[in-house]
């Protein structure tokens, strides 16, 4: 990431939220992390629920009805 920001790219982190989980909390380390090597903190973290597998009736389907 370091490499790609160093060179012009914007770079970002996808990554898997958890269900009722503080968001914020959760990026803070991403954050510092990025921080550290030398990357903005203004970078976009982006959480994707959890999508299960393909013929699963958990959670993630419900939310999306």
């Amino acid at each position: 990431m370091k490499r790609l920001h160093d060179t012009g790219f914007t770079v970002s982190v996808a990554r898997q939220r958890d269900k009722d989980e503080d968001v914020n909390a959760v990026d803070e380390p991403f954050l510092d992390l990025m921080e550290a090597h030398g990357i903005p903190r203004d970078r976009t973290i982006v959480s994707f629920p959890d999508f299960l597998t393909p013929g699963s009736t958990g959670h993630a389907l419900t939310a999306m009805a």
